[in-house]
This record gives structure tokens, sequence and C-alpha cells, in this order.
């Protein structure tokens, strides 16, 4: 993942750092549900935490740094109309 701490500012004075340039490697765990209203809406909700490593600072130490989020949303379903639940 690129982020602000994986890019060097481009002056000529960062020419060295700038070749170092990388992306930073990222890993996302999470868990969610999805409640069925109809045949064809259903309502989403996930928690989702996305870690990665890399420097705070853009350069020492580095760390992980973690974002933790909630998300929430709906689903349509086409065609609105289930297609094989006639011979239950």
């Amino acid at each position: 993942m690129w982020s602000e701490t994986s890019s060097i500012p481009l002056s000529d004075d960062n020419a060295a750092r700038r070749a170092e340039a990388r992306p930073d490697i990222a890993g996302e765990l999470g868990i969610g549900l999805r409640f069925m209203t109809t045949d064809w809406l259903a309502v989403n909700i996930a928690l989702m935490d996305t870690s990665c490593g890399g420097a705070a600072d853009g350069g020492g130490e580095g760390s992980i740094q973690n974002i933790l989020a909630l998300h929430a949303g709906i689903s349509i379903f086409i065609p609105f109309r289930s297609t094989g639940r006639e011979s239950e």
C-alpha cells in the first residue's frame, strides 16, 4: 500500500531517498453480516481493521499503523424476484 509516508518530497536534496521509496506491506482483517430484508434487498454491516508497516515520519524506525473502520451499506440484487424459489 502506498501511503503518505511511502513517498518522498520531490526536491533535489531528497534524490537519494526518493529512489528508496516503496510501498508498505498491508493486511486486512474483518467481520461482517448481511441481513436479507426482501428477495432483492439486504443491509450490510462490517468491522474492518487495516494494518500496515512503515515509518510514521517517512524515515527512521518503523511502526505498525492501524485503521479501524465500520462499514454499513445496502445491497440490491437484480433481478428483483428470486428465480429458484418456486421449487421450495
